[in-house]
């Protein structure tokens, strides 16, 4: 008990020292420069993997931790404070070395002198480390499929940290068709500190069900992504003549429009970029994720996000008609890119067993007379969820003009959209408990 107690506040301590670089007289200081590395932290069964916030890391007589550059490790500490080596040295005395690993085991030696282990043995209390090029995450081949991806092809984002002793570190899954090139959904875990990830040593699977088996090289290598800058020149060209498109802002844009994914994983944004109705990304869909954050201070989530449909403009007539097509899409050569119906995220609770599965939908269309939910579900079930009944978004969810938004069971849904990440097993027990209790009304 005594030792468990012990631990609690070392790890206390240590998420202090990262969010806010507080920091206390310590016989060892790692100082940290831009890139940053990714560090691993040892507390008994746990293992945390974090970017630092401070400027520096503390160290004790003993007590060691684990940086990660997927592109070389540099340090450089002042000439003055080692004998032990003759590298060359910039102009202001500074000695800077690339170790040539993606990972090495600082230490704060007993003699209060910091080292890495096995490369390197100084003289001095302090020095830096920082990466040879900005440490991103990289993307992944996965063996393992997504729930009800077995038909597409899945990819994961994430850092292999094995050869640094812990479970890899994994931001997202991807389910991606490749035949219509098209995105089906995305897998994340939803939580208030998702900058820092806690691994617990006794469990030994990860809560995202893939992996990183290859490493792979950008998608765009193959396949021609529309860029930002195209997509506005053809969206306002095409703006021109056609009223009804004409009159509602449309944005290529990332399917997280959150923090700190949506920074995170920008190098991806290709993949995860849609059309977005501007109202809704900016009002209605902001209010939940707003909701959403507060409720990760209590809850962690695992999250699916995705798309369905199309969003169509309704049929021009007479002399009017300047339109190629009804859906509503933006084209440059042979590039184009459509605006979903509907925005969904499924949000499961890891925190809460019992707590209500839902489905939160959203209308991406400003062409819908009358939005509702009934194409998914039989009831909204938005107002039966206390923190987002409470919410802004609770307030303005059903307002049109905002961005029509409802809330679904994951059954329900998994019967209209063919790719929804439900077992199918669960859709069948789910029908079958249906039909026994209205049997058991009659």
């Amino acid at each position: 008990m005594e030792r468990l107690k012990l631990f609690e506040i070392d790890l206390i301590y240590f998420l202090l020292v990262i969010f806010t670089g507080f920091k206390v007289v310590s016989p060892c200081q790692l100082n940290v420069e831009s890139p940053l590395p990714i560090f691993t932290k040892q507390f008994l069964t746990k293992k945390i993997v974090f970017k630092p916030h401070g400027a520096s890391l503390q160290l004790q007589p003993g007590e060691s931790i684990t940086a990660y550059c997927n592109i070389g490790i540099m340090y450089k500490y002042n000439q003055a404070s080692s004998n032990r080596y003759d590298y060359n040295f910039n102009g202001n005395g500074i000695r800077n070395q690339n170790l040539e690993v993606n990972t090495v085991e600082v230490i704060c030696e007993a003699n209060n002198q910091i080292g890495i282990k096995g490369k390197l043995s100084s003289s001095s209390n302090q020095f830096t480390i920082y990466c040879a090029s900005p440490s991103t995450y990289d993307l992944y081949e996965s063996k393992k499929a997504l729930t009800n991806c077995e038909n597409y092809a899945n990819y994961a984002i994430g850092v292999p940290l094995q050869t640094a002793g812990i479970e890899n570190d994994i931001k997202a899954g991807i389910c991606y068709d490749l035949d219509r090139f098209e995105l089906k959904f995305v897998n994340f875990v939803a939580y208030l500190n998702s900058d820092v990830a806690v691994f617990d040593n006794n469990k030994q699977t990860s809560e995202l069900s893939i992996d990183l088996d290859k490493k792979i090289s950008s998608l765009t290598n193959y396949f021609a992504f529309m860029s930002d800058s195209t997509f506005n020149e053809s969206r306002d060209s095409f703006r021109i003549g056609n009223k009804l498109f004409n009159a509602f802002e449309f944005d290529l844009a990332s399917l997280f429009q959150d923090e700190p994914l949506n920074t995170e994983l920008k190098n991806f944004a290709y993949i995860f970029n849609i059309m977005w109705w501007r109202q809704l990304r900016q009002q209605n869909w902001r209010y939940f994720l707003d909701a959403l954050r507060a409720r990760t201070q209590a809850s962690k989530y695992l999250v699916y996000m995705g798309t369905y449909g199309n969003a169509t403009i309704p049929a021009a007539q007479g002399n009017c008609s300047s339109f190629q097509s009804e859906v509503v899409s933006v084209r440059k050569d042979k590039k184009a890119v459509s605006a979903p119906a509907y925005i969904w995220m499924y949000l499961k609770s890891l925190t809460h067993a019992d707590e209500q599965e839902i489905v939160v939908i959203a209308h991406n269309s400003p062409y819908v007379m009358e939005p509702e939910h009934s194409e998914f579900c039989s009831v909204d079930l938005c107002d039966e969820v206390e923190w987002l009944k409470s919410s802004a978004f609770g307030n303005l969810r059903r307002l049109p003009t905002l961005g029509y938004t409802f809330c679904c069971r994951p059954e329900e849904v998994a019967k209209v959209i063919d790719y929804f990440p439900l077992p199918v097993d669960e859709i069948e027990i789910s029908s079958l408990t249906k039909n026994n209790s209205s049997a058991e009304k009659v």
